[in-house]
């Protein structure tokens, strides 16, 4: 063993050869075992030391023990404070009592007396919020109506609107056509115009030939005119039905603004009123709100009432059939719970 030690440090003591060549990993291992051999050699040799371990894992389980222990207690005092409290109320509900009882029971009756004056408002409350709700539904069924009835009342006066723009949309092609038709007529007006200027000033023509084409010429300028004519006397009566319909339009237009206009105050209407409803309804929902949280805070004081009723009655062990049951129930419960503490008291 000497000569192991000796080597290790003269190791420790050459740190450029192990630099050089590495510590093997097997000698990290073999002195981990080691020291752990050595540990568990002094453990096995010092009696003390494995007493005093001893003791302190019989301690720590004992402790552990106790804690678990009385975690049954308190839920086996807590089951039998809720079997208290459900005979108390049993008993009172049944109408069983004794001299020790009764003054516990007049305070539980003054509580119900005062729970059920609560119920009545809560249910004036209640048919108050319904009263509010139907009307205010109601409200809104005929509001909504009046909306809709308005909807259908622009809608002959979109129609319309939209049969004047296609009509116009057809005048005003027939408007172009027309200017586009007199533009040509004109053009062949100027056209024999200009030929009979030229025939004028031919000289390789004759008289007879002149007047031949001139005529000609001339009777289709007179036809030109009289299709010119017949086209311009057109377009007074369709621009007379354009500015109709523009005016129809504007009639129509305004029709639906004011349809608009009332749709806006009916929505208006609605949402002022729906507001006023809602904030009624709030204090309404208020009251009850308040009643509720006294019945708790009613109820919340019957428990400890129940609870001693519940304890004079099994005391005094009043025989009924109705109750019988409980004391077998809170006898076992107790008998468990002395079990408990006696096994506590061994572990002291």
């Amino acid at each position: 063993m000497k000569a192991f030690f000796d080597n290790l440090f003269s190791a420790f003591q050459e740190p450029s050869q192990i630099a050089r060549e590495g510590l093997p990993y097997w000698i990290f291992w073999l002195l981990l075992c080691f020291i752990f051999l050595l540990v568990v050699f002094i453990f096995l040799r010092d009696k003390d030391l494995r007493q005093r371990l001893n003791s302190f894992f019989f301690r720590a389980r004992r402790r552990i023990t106790r804690m678990r222990l009385q975690a049954k207690i308190k839920k086996q005092n807590q089951n039998k404070t809720e079997l208290l409290k459900e005979l108390g109320r049993k008993t009172y509900e049944a109408g069983i009592s004794n001299e020790e009882t009764k003054k516990i029971s007049r305070e539980i009756k003054a509580l119900d007396k005062k729970k059920n004056l609560n119920q009545k408002e809560l249910e004036k409350f209640s048919s108050e919020i319904d009263m509010l709700n139907k009307q205010y539904s109601e409200y809104r069924k005929n509001q909504e109506a009046q909306i809709k009835e308005q909807e259908e009342g622009k809608k002959p006066h979109q129609e319309k609107i939209a049969n004047t723009k296609e009509r116009k949309k057809q005048i005003e092609k027939e408007l172009n056509r027309v200017k586009k038709d007199i533009g040509k007529v004109e053009k062949e007006r100027k056209d024999s115009q200009r030929k009979i200027q030229n025939i004028e000033a031919n000289t390789k023509l004759s008289e007879m030939e002149k007047n031949t084409r001139k005529d000609e010429l001339e009777k289709k300028i007179k036809d030109s005119a009289k299709k010119k004519e017949g086209l311009e006397q057109k377009i007074p009566s369709l621009a007379e039905e354009k500015t109709k319909l523009e005016k129809e339009t504007k009639g129509n237009q305004k029709a639906i603004d004011d349809f608009h206009r009332r749709m806006k105050a009916l929505k208006e209407e609605e949402r002022r009123e729906g507001q006023k409803f809602e904030r009624e309804i709030r204090k309404w929902q208020k009251k009850q709100e308040n009643i509720q949280k006294k019945n708790k805070e009613i109820e919340k004081r019957k428990q400890p009432l129940f609870e001693s009723l519940g304890k004079e009655m099994n005391e005094t062990r009043v025989k009924d059939e109705k109750i019988n049951t409980f004391y077998s129930q809170i006898d076992e419960i107790e008998k468990s719970i002395k079990e408990l503490e006696s096994r506590i008291q061994d572990l002291s």
